[in-house]
């Protein structure tokens, strides 16, 4: 079955699909499926006999990403920056046992949509609805007044 036909209807026609990844066990009741497109990463849990559940990450909720190199399967690791579970636990991603050459891969493609995220951010402005001075797109608290910035998600 072609990619489109089993995971098209998770993306948006104005985002562009740049790798997709598996990971779980052979023998495993679950399976997952990452795709790294240009706004975010996607994480697809499918499981035996259940629905499938979707969770989706902007960019800029990864503080960076490492790659664990195995013979035959490798572990990519992103550190999350304030995102939680359903639970309200601190989340975890990580991207088990999957094929060493989708893993290179993949890796290299979500580290270059990360920095590209950082660059273009850096220079990002937005003005505080309080003292309507001009701070860092990124920042959480204004500089020039202290007021609190709340992070939207999607």
């Amino acid at each position: 079955m072609k990619f489109e036909q089993c995971y098209g209807c998770y993306i948006p026609e104005d985002e562009e699909v740049l790798a997709t990844v598996k990971s779980g066990g052979f023998f495993s009741s679950e399976k997952f499926r990452y795709i790294a497109t240009n706004k975010r990463l996607i994480m697809i849990r499918l499981k035996l006999f259940n629905r499938s559940q979707i969770r989706s990450f902007r960019w800029d909720e990864f503080n960076d990403i490492q790659i664990d190199e195995g013979l035959i399967t490798s572990r990519i690791d992103f550190d999350m920056r304030d995102v939680c579970d359903d639970d309200g636990n601190p989340m975890e991603l990580i991207i088990d046992k999957a094929e060493r050459d989708q893993a290179d891969y993949f890796h290299g493609v979500a580290s270059a949509q990360l920095n590209r995220h950082r660059n273009e951010s850096a220079y990002m402005t937005k003005r505080c609805p309080e003292c309507d001075e001009v701070v860092k797109f990124r920042a959480k608290i204004c500089k020039h007044c202290g007021t609190r910035f709340h992070q939207s998600r999607f």
